[in-house]
């Protein structure tokens, strides 16, 4: 028997109500612009406040790029290949290669 304040675990609606339910608003006000982000400063602070994650500089002079860095930092990128990168138009970028502009000379 049904206890007197207990819901329904579901309720029976029609096609139309859970089609307009499952509907994406068009309304432009609804949609949230996706966030630019200021890849003109090409500094280390610059590089810090962009939403990086872990993979691999796809950066067609990365090598080239690391050749020119101190030995120790050298030893360490090639211990460690993955890095935390930036994706600007087709490459993940690297900090090495954000701050020596090489995404752009590739371009």
């Amino acid at each position: 028997m049904k206890e007197p304040n207990q819901l329904p675990l579901f309720e029976v609606i029609t096609n139309e109500e859970f089609t307009k339910a499952q509907a994406v608003p068009d309304d432009p006000e609804t949609k949230k612009p996706r966030k630019k982000h200021n890849t003109n400063d090409r500094t280390l602070t610059g590089w810090w406040k962009l939403p990086s994650y872990q993979g691999f500089c796809t950066v067609t002079s990365d090598d080239e790029v690391i050749q020119g860095l101190k030995p120790e930092a050298q030893v360490y990128r090639s211990e460690y290949p993955v890095r935390y990168v930036f994706e600007i138009d087709e490459f993940l970028v690297c900090r090495d290669c954000y701050i020596v502009e090489a995404d752009k000379d590739a371009r």
